[in-house]
């Protein structure tokens, strides 16, 4: 399997950063229960989410970026679509 180029790389980010301006600005009007089904069904973990600053005026475009890198180099981008395609 191939590395993606950094242009492929930056790509997805921006793809994951648009995802999340839709659906995490509702995220919270969730009931527990959906916001749970989201985070198993995205395989992620909405509280470390929240903990690494997303939602706070603090965290930093560079922060956000290398936390979405990591995501979209375990292959979370795919699984993010299809969970937030659900809750969008």
């Amino acid at each position: 399997m191939t590395r993606n180029t950094r242009a492929e790389s930056q790509a997805e980010v921006l793809a994951i950063l648009l995802l999340y301006d839709c659906v995490f600005d509702s995220v919270n009007s969730l009931s527990s229960a959906d916001q749970a089904r989201l985070a198993i069904q995205a395989n992620i973990n909405l509280a470390h989410f929240r903990f690494e600053g997303f939602d706070r005026a603090d965290g930093t475009k560079e922060h956000h970026y290398a936390i979405l890198q990591s995501w979209i180099e375990g292959g979370a981008l795919p699984r993010l679509q299809a969970a937030f395609t659900q809750y969008g």
